[in-house]
């Protein structure tokens, strides 16, 4: 699995989530690859969004498609100071119950000492404390309470 994240500062909350509707209703149908995103905006207005891909080749195909550039660049207008890029393959999924009702998503950002141990499944409250306790510094936590889950079903 391969994911993009994206995230940035937004002045209008609201004004999000109609563009990426029409990203799923019209780009998402022919993503070839493309496994889901789960997304939100926090309560100090940081926009969040993760894109799940089959592969690396699979979202670069993507990204490289007129359209994708097209519907950018209307997405990139609701930044405040434009938005950070991550893309990753080392994707640890983690979910319990069904993913694509969760009501709240809480996203755990930060760096491991151990990055081999942390990939390790999380369960119990010892377990977590554990992963805690390989982090440097402090990780971040993103609070998405009205989470988007999208996926191509």
């Amino acid at each position: 699995m391969f994911v993009q994240i994206i995230r940035g500062k937004v002045s209008d909350p609201g004004a999000v989530r109609p563009v990426v509707d029409r990203w799923m209703k019209e780009l998402g149908p022919t993503a070839e690859g493309w496994l889901g995103s789960t997304g939100g905006v926090t309560d100090d207005n940081e926009l969040f969004v993760l894109v799940r891909f089959e592969s690396e080749e699979a979202a670069r195909a993507n990204s490289d498609k007129r359209e994708q550039g097209q519907w950018w660049a209307e997405m990139e207008k609701l930044f405040d100071g434009g938005a950070t890029f991550q893309d990753s393959d080392e994707v640890k999924v983690e979910t319990p119950g069904d993913p694509d009702a969760a009501g709240f998503v809480q996203v755990m950002t930060g760096q491991v000492r151990d990055p081999d141990r942390a990939k390790e499944p999380v369960a119990h409250q010892p377990r977590m404390q554990e992963l805690q306790s390989l982090a440097i510094g402090q990780p971040e936590f993103l609070d998405l309470k009205n989470p988007w889950l999208d996926s191509p079903r």
